[in-house]
């Protein structure tokens, strides 16, 4: 039987007050407007954290056990301290640069999930309001798109094979749109399942004109690293969902979620065959067949050497070039400065690396050039956390199963994704796996506070221990 996200009681309201409205708000606003206005997103960022410091106060009792609590400080303190290292006694040259990155990494990493899981728990009702701001967020970002859409540039994208740039990020949002392709797949059955009448067929018209929009951006932007990265979470997705779906999927009331994501398929399916010419033409670029070969069967130590010159062997060279950098410094890094700086005052760089100015090519590298192995082992510990709660999830009823399947193919498409771009500290990012994120760590919240009234689907195997 499918459970219901119908409000639990009154214990999540009474322990909050008018805080659970303005912890619902700031949730809803940080997702919608994140996408719209970096400026907004902030300052709804801003009201979370005035919000969660509250929260924490107030229920110190429950939370100070919280292992995410934990890392999301020593994180926090660990960036600060390792700032001011880099600023006062190692690169004093440089110490505005470092005072402005530990800034920046301040707010990034675990804090901004820390933040979205609170709110979502003081929401009273966590599965209900993950879903919502999920779907705020997807609507957000549509809306951003479609206020910079350009016809003329989607037509020669389709049809002569340009890349879609018009005020885009392919990487980021091209990361968004396959993060919206698996969202909408793997909250399917909670969302339309047990919908009926007109409020159905404006969900299914919803969802399958966002999941179209979604692959046809994916494919104009271009981004082989996205379309790796997507189809590796939905190698992952697709059986998770079958296996641990099942019964959602057998129900009563599944084939409306079947004829929806039929629907969804035969678009894809669509898209794909209109635009196969240009992915070929696209992937084929710099011939990745022969480079990924080349870049296997090479010791990486000879890779700047061997590999050709194009594009993803210029990010071989940074790979390895940065790998270099940090077995100087292997447990703290250089700090929180932007490391291309190591770069432009190397005197040993490759040439195929002299006068280019981009980042390295890889985010989690950038973030052990910054702060070391250390400082990576926050990073790590945060996706342990998230993984630890997805798999309770998976244990539970409907909506949280699914919101753990959605949380789970995000986490993958965007590990993979990172091996191939540096981006985790920019707001538009941060933006992105905070919610995704965050909508488990909520759980793990609302368990700590009381305010989870969701019961595992396979019961506890009892102890023979007495009490």
């Amino acid at each position: 039987m499918m459970e219901s996200t119908a409000e639990p009681g009154t214990e999540g309201k009474q322990g909050l007050g008018p805080l659970r409205h303005w912890a619902i708000g700031s949730a809803y606003g940080f997702a919608f407007f994140g996408s719209i206005s970096i400026s907004l997103g902030q300052l709804f960022q801003a009201i979370m954290l005035v919000l969660a410091i509250i929260i924490v106060i107030q229920h110190w009792a429950a939370l100070r056990s919280s292992p995410m609590l934990w890392v999301t400080v020593g994180f926090i303190l660990y960036v600060i301290g390792r700032g001011a290292a880099a600023a006062l006694l190692e690169r004093p040259d440089m110490a505005a640069e470092q005072w402005e990155g530990t800034g920046d990494w301040v707010r990034t990493g675990p804090l901004p999930i820390l933040l979205v899981g609170l709110m979502l728990a003081a929401s009273g009702n966590w599965i209900r309001h993950s879903l919502g701001v999920v779907v705020t967020w997807a609507l957000g970002f549509l809306l951003m798109l479609a206020s910079g859409f350009s016809l003329s540039e989607l037509h020669a994208a389709i049809f002569e094979g340009h890349r879609y740039m018009e005020g885009v990020n392919p990487w980021i949002d091209g990361l968004k749109l396959a993060t919206l392709v698996l969202a909408a797949l793997a909250l399917a059955p909670a969302l339309l399942g047990q919908t009926r009448g007109w409020g159905l067929v404006w969900r299914i018209t919803l969802w399958v004109c966002a999941t179209t929009v979604a692959l046809v951006g994916i494919v104009v932007f271009q981004a082989r690293t996205i379309w790796l990265a997507g189809l590796v979470g939905l190698v992952f997705l697709v059986p998770a969902m079958l296996w641990f779906g099942r019964r959602e999927l057998s129900a009563k009331h599944s084939r409306t979620v079947g004829v929806t994501i039929l629907l969804g398929l035969m678009t894809a399916a669509g898209v794909l065959a209109a635009s196969w010419d240009n992915i070929q033409d696209r992937w084929a670029a710099g011939d990745q067949g022969e480079f990924l070969r080349a870049m296997i069967t090479t010791p990486p130590s000879n890779w700047i050497e061997e590999l050709p010159s194009d594009g993803q062997a210029i990010r071989a060279a940074y790979l390895v070039t940065g790998f270099g950098y940090l077995m100087e410094r292997p447990m703290m890094g250089y700090g929180p400065a932007d490391p291309r700086y190591l770069r432009f005052e190397d005197p040993d760089l490759p040439e195929v690396l002299e006068g280019r100015q981009g980042h390295f090519h890889n985010g989690h590298l950038e973030i052990m050039l910054r702060f070391g192995s250390i400082g990576y082992a926050f990073i790590i510990m945060t996706i342990l956390l998230s993984i630890n709660e997805i798999r309770i999830q998976l244990r539970r009823n409907h909506a949280a199963r699914f919101l753990a399947l959605a949380a789970a193919a995000f986490l993958i498409t965007f590990l993979v994704a990172s091996l191939a771009s540096a981006n985790l500290n920019r707001f538009r990012v941060e933006h992105l796996y905070a919610i995704m994120l965050g909508v488990m760590w909520a759980a793990a919240f609302a368990r700590k506070l009381g305010w989870d009234h969701i019961r595992p689907t396979v019961p506890p195997t009892r102890s023979n221990e007495p009490s």
